[in-house]
Protein backbone atom coordinates (compact mmCIF):
# COMPACT_ATOMS: atom_id res chain seq x y z
CA UNK A 1 0.00 0.00 0.00
CA UNK A 2 2.66 2.49 0.82
CA UNK A 3 4.63 1.62 -1.87
CA UNK A 4 1.47 2.11 -4.79
CA UNK A 5 0.83 5.54 -2.53
CA UNK A 6 4.04 7.09 -3.09
CA UNK A 7 4.26 5.63 -6.79
CA UNK A 8 0.49 7.91 -7.26
CA UNK A 9 2.11 10.76 -5.58
CA UNK A 10 4.98 10.58 -7.95
CA UNK A 11 3.21 10.73 -11.06
CA UNK A 12 1.07 13.59 -9.62
CA UNK A 13 1.05 16.27 -12.90
CA UNK A 14 1.41 18.37 -9.52
CA UNK A 15 4.58 18.35 -8.41
CA UNK A 16 7.22 20.55 -8.32
CA UNK A 17 9.81 19.65 -11.43
CA UNK A 18 12.16 18.63 -8.71
CA UNK A 19 10.26 15.84 -8.15
CA UNK A 20 9.19 15.42 -11.23
CA UNK A 21 13.00 14.73 -12.32
CA UNK A 22 13.46 11.93 -9.19
CA UNK A 23 10.41 10.68 -10.56
CA UNK A 24 12.35 9.75 -14.14
CA UNK A 25 15.33 8.68 -12.51
CA UNK A 26 13.74 6.15 -10.01
CA UNK A 27 11.56 4.51 -13.45
CA UNK A 28 15.11 4.52 -15.06
CA UNK A 29 16.78 2.78 -11.98
CA UNK A 30 14.15 0.80 -11.04
CA UNK A 31 11.99 -0.59 -13.66
CA UNK A 32 8.63 -2.45 -13.50
CA UNK A 33 9.00 -5.31 -11.10
CA UNK A 34 12.15 -4.10 -9.61
CA UNK A 35 12.14 -3.16 -5.82
CA UNK A 36 13.64 -0.86 -3.56
CA UNK A 37 14.33 -1.33 0.65
CA UNK A 38 15.80 1.63 1.94
CA UNK A 39 15.36 0.50 5.50
CA UNK A 40 17.08 -2.53 4.61
CA UNK A 41 19.84 -0.52 3.09
CA UNK A 42 20.28 1.30 6.31
CA UNK A 43 20.40 -1.51 8.75
CA UNK A 44 22.01 -4.45 6.24
CA UNK A 45 25.56 -5.92 7.68
CA UNK A 46 28.32 -5.40 5.27
CA UNK A 47 29.37 -8.72 3.64
CA UNK A 48 33.33 -9.74 4.94
CA UNK A 49 34.01 -11.16 1.43
CA UNK A 50 34.57 -9.33 -1.55
CA UNK A 51 35.11 -10.41 -5.62
CA UNK A 52 37.44 -8.03 -6.52
CA UNK A 53 38.16 -7.57 -10.03
CA UNK A 54 40.82 -4.72 -10.76
CA UNK A 55 40.82 -5.11 -14.60
CA UNK A 56 44.83 -6.08 -14.72
CA UNK A 57 44.43 -6.16 -18.43
CA UNK A 58 43.84 -2.42 -18.57
CA UNK A 59 46.74 -0.40 -20.45
CA UNK A 60 49.01 1.18 -18.15
CA UNK A 61 47.46 4.88 -17.85
CA UNK A 62 44.53 3.08 -15.90
CA UNK A 63 46.29 2.54 -12.56
CA UNK A 64 49.53 4.18 -11.02
CA UNK A 65 51.80 3.40 -7.98
CA UNK A 66 50.74 5.16 -4.74
CA UNK A 67 51.83 9.03 -4.34
CA UNK A 68 53.39 9.91 -1.57
CA UNK A 69 50.44 12.57 -1.05
CA UNK A 70 48.08 9.18 -0.79
CA UNK A 71 50.02 7.57 1.21
CA UNK A 72 50.51 9.41 3.80
CA UNK A 73 46.70 10.25 4.22
CA UNK A 74 46.47 6.51 4.10
CA UNK A 75 49.23 5.60 6.98
CA UNK A 76 47.33 8.23 8.88
CA UNK A 77 43.96 6.40 8.15
CA UNK A 78 44.73 2.92 8.82
CA UNK A 79 47.76 3.49 11.51
CA UNK A 80 49.51 0.63 8.71
CA UNK A 81 52.95 1.25 7.37
CA UNK A 82 52.29 0.36 3.61
CA UNK A 83 54.88 0.32 0.51
CA UNK A 84 54.44 2.54 -2.82
CA UNK A 85 55.37 -0.11 -4.57
CA UNK A 86 52.79 -2.55 -3.60
CA UNK A 87 49.78 -0.18 -3.55
CA UNK A 88 48.47 1.05 -6.73
CA UNK A 89 45.36 3.80 -7.38
CA UNK A 90 43.43 2.73 -9.68
CA UNK A 91 40.40 4.75 -12.29
CA UNK A 92 37.95 1.83 -11.78
CA UNK A 93 37.43 -1.51 -10.44
CA UNK A 94 34.60 -3.99 -9.79
CA UNK A 95 33.15 -5.61 -6.82
CA UNK A 96 30.99 -8.10 -6.28
CA UNK A 97 30.09 -7.36 -10.13
CA UNK A 98 29.50 -3.67 -9.36
CA UNK A 99 31.77 -0.83 -10.71
CA UNK A 100 33.13 1.95 -9.34
CA UNK A 101 35.21 4.74 -10.27
CA UNK A 102 37.13 8.32 -9.61
CA UNK A 103 35.00 10.74 -10.63
CA UNK A 104 37.38 12.25 -13.05
CA UNK A 105 36.77 8.76 -14.80
CA UNK A 106 32.93 8.34 -14.55
CA UNK A 107 30.96 10.89 -12.57
CA UNK A 108 28.03 8.20 -12.06
CA UNK A 109 30.17 5.47 -10.51
CA UNK A 110 31.78 7.57 -8.60
CA UNK A 111 28.68 8.37 -6.43
CA UNK A 112 27.85 6.51 -3.30
CA UNK A 113 26.30 5.92 0.23
CA UNK A 114 28.02 4.20 2.74
CA UNK A 115 28.24 3.20 6.77
CA UNK A 116 30.10 5.71 8.37
CA UNK A 117 32.36 5.00 11.13
CA UNK A 118 31.17 8.26 13.16
CA UNK A 119 27.38 8.48 12.51
CA UNK A 120 24.71 6.10 12.48
CA UNK A 121 23.11 7.41 9.74
CA UNK A 122 24.36 6.54 6.03
CA UNK A 123 26.78 9.30 4.62
CA UNK A 124 26.78 10.16 1.01
CA UNK A 125 30.00 11.14 -0.74
CA UNK A 126 31.79 11.00 -4.53
CA UNK A 127 34.96 8.70 -5.08
CA UNK A 128 37.84 10.70 -5.46
CA UNK A 129 40.38 7.99 -5.53
CA UNK A 130 40.50 3.77 -5.58
CA UNK A 131 43.36 2.69 -3.68
CA UNK A 132 43.73 -1.16 -3.73
CA UNK A 133 46.54 -2.41 -0.99
CA UNK A 134 46.82 -6.24 -1.56
CA UNK A 135 43.27 -7.67 -1.02
CA UNK A 136 41.94 -5.03 0.69
CA UNK A 137 39.72 -1.78 -1.18
CA UNK A 138 40.26 1.80 0.21
CA UNK A 139 37.60 4.70 -1.88
CA UNK A 140 39.14 8.07 -1.42
CA UNK A 141 36.06 10.08 -0.61
CA UNK A 142 34.10 13.74 -0.86
CA UNK A 143 31.21 13.31 1.68
CA UNK A 144 28.38 15.77 1.09
CA UNK A 145 27.78 18.11 4.11
CA UNK A 146 23.98 17.89 5.10
CA UNK A 147 21.63 21.03 5.09
CA UNK A 148 21.84 23.84 7.49
CA UNK A 149 19.55 24.03 10.33
CA UNK A 150 17.90 26.63 8.04
CA UNK A 151 17.01 24.69 5.43
CA UNK A 152 13.97 22.11 5.23
CA UNK A 153 14.29 18.72 3.51
CA UNK A 154 10.53 18.54 1.33
CA UNK A 155 11.47 14.94 1.35
CA UNK A 156 11.82 14.79 5.16
CA UNK A 157 8.35 13.70 5.93
CA UNK A 158 7.96 11.09 2.95
CA UNK A 159 9.56 8.01 4.91
CA UNK A 160 10.10 5.23 2.61
CA UNK A 161 11.05 7.69 -0.39
CA UNK A 162 14.61 7.44 -1.38
CA UNK A 163 15.23 10.91 -1.50
CA UNK A 164 16.87 13.43 0.46
CA UNK A 165 18.66 16.81 -0.21
CA UNK A 166 22.52 18.00 0.74
CA UNK A 167 24.67 21.02 0.33
CA UNK A 168 26.30 21.19 -3.05
CA UNK A 169 29.74 21.06 -0.26
CA UNK A 170 31.77 18.26 0.35
CA UNK A 171 34.37 17.88 3.00
CA UNK A 172 37.69 17.33 2.43
CA UNK A 173 38.79 13.71 1.56
CA UNK A 174 39.38 10.95 3.75
CA UNK A 175 39.25 7.13 3.60
CA UNK A 176 36.90 4.48 3.91
CA UNK A 177 36.84 0.46 3.16
CA UNK A 178 34.80 -0.65 0.23
CA UNK A 179 33.02 -2.87 2.77
CA UNK A 180 31.44 0.49 3.98
CA UNK A 181 29.42 1.04 0.63
CA UNK A 182 25.78 0.43 0.87
CA UNK A 183 24.54 1.25 -2.69
CA UNK A 184 25.26 3.88 -5.20
CA UNK A 185 23.14 6.95 -5.16
CA UNK A 186 22.03 9.33 -8.12
CA UNK A 187 22.93 13.31 -7.79
CA UNK A 188 20.52 15.52 -8.90
CA UNK A 189 21.21 19.43 -8.57
CA UNK A 190 18.59 21.77 -7.40
CA UNK A 191 18.37 24.88 -10.06
CA UNK A 192 19.56 27.93 -8.68
CA UNK A 193 20.65 26.75 -5.14
CA UNK A 194 23.35 25.36 -3.83
CA UNK A 195 21.51 22.25 -2.72
CA UNK A 196 21.42 18.69 -4.46
CA UNK A 197 18.93 15.63 -4.27
CA UNK A 198 20.32 12.56 -3.46
CA UNK A 199 18.64 9.02 -4.60
CA UNK A 200 19.39 5.98 -3.04
CA UNK A 201 19.95 3.14 -5.44
CA UNK A 202 20.02 0.56 -3.60
CA UNK A 203 18.28 -2.62 -4.50
CA UNK A 204 16.96 -5.79 -2.81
Amino acid sequence: MRGAAIRRWLASDDNPEAVKVIAKLLAKAFPPGKGLNREASLSEEPEGVMDIDLDNNSPPHEYMTLPSSLSDRLRVATNVQRRNSSTKVFKRVKINDISYSSSSTHIGNSLIQYRSKSSPIPEVGEIQNIVVDEDTVYLDIRRHKNLSSSTQDPFQCFKHFPGKLFSTEQDEPIFIQALQVISHVARYPVQGTNHVVIVSLHRY
